[in-house]
């Protein structure tokens, strides 16, 4: 009895061993993970970001020989190159209710997409390399403001956002950087707001292209409610 007593002890003791071995395999993991999202972090911030953006400081008459694009009820517009190209639904659509992927419902509006190609049906593997997408989908949520929304758009601590002040025609919004799918592909939208209204551009280029990313911040710089000066 006594004999038996003492193997249960010894199995208990390695038990316990193999859990807190496990639980140190698991916190290291994690350490290593932090750590390497930190650093790829670091090398997409320092290329992207600075504490203030003005797309429009630099050169005010870049954008002037620009096409204008203003939405049917004239609510907002912006400019964008000449040889980009629209894509929207002429009907003013009505918001719905929708999913995110974190499973919270919003209100959703209208989505209109700008590209330097003529066609934006692409796969991932017929995408071609300098194709650049710059998205603009509208929200509507109460008692919610830019930070808030931009993690319910996942952009959050996990995949190491950072944020700064973007300043477009006539409002101040932010701008959100993370990870993307692939350390070499960042994240990036610009979100601004009016009342519970939210206006969100995503950008997608192919790549760690800073240029692309440039050209399209140009371009929502120029974004600004009412009609354009």
């Amino acid at each position: 009895m006594k004999f038996q007593n003492l193997s249960t002890k010894k199995i208990i003791f390695y038990i316990t061993i193999l859990i807190v071995i496990l639980i140190i395999l698991i916190m290291g993991i994690k350490y290593y993970n932090d750590q390497k999202t930190k650093k790829q972090l670091t090398q997409i911030t320092k290329q992207y970001s600075q504490d203030y953006k003005d797309p429009n400081a630099t050169d005010s008459q870049a954008t002037v020989d620009w096409q204008e694009y203003k939405d049917k009820m004239e609510s907002f517009s912006l400019r964008y190159p000449q040889d980009w190209h629209v894509f929207a639904d002429d009907t003013q659509s009505e918001f719905k209710d929708v999913e995110l992927e974190n499973s919270e419902i919003i209100a959703q509006g209208n989505s209109i997409f700008f590209s330097n190609k003529d066609s934006i049906d692409y796969t991932d593997e017929s995408r071609l390399e300098d194709f650049r997408l710059l998205g603009l989908i509208e929200y509507e949520k109460a008692n919610t403001d830019l930070d808030q929304l931009a993690n319910s758009l996942g952009f959050t601590e996990e995949v190491g956002t950072q944020s700064f002040p973007f300043q477009a025609n006539n409002l101040v919004g932010k701008e959100y950087i993370s990870l993307g799918a692939t350390e070499d592909s960042p994240r990036s939208a610009i979100i601004f707001k009016n009342n519970d209204h939210f206006y969100v551009f995503h950008l997608g280029f192919v790549g760690n292209d800073k240029d692309s990313l440039k050209m399209m911040e140009e371009i929502v710089g120029t974004f600004g409610l009412g009609k354009m000066n």
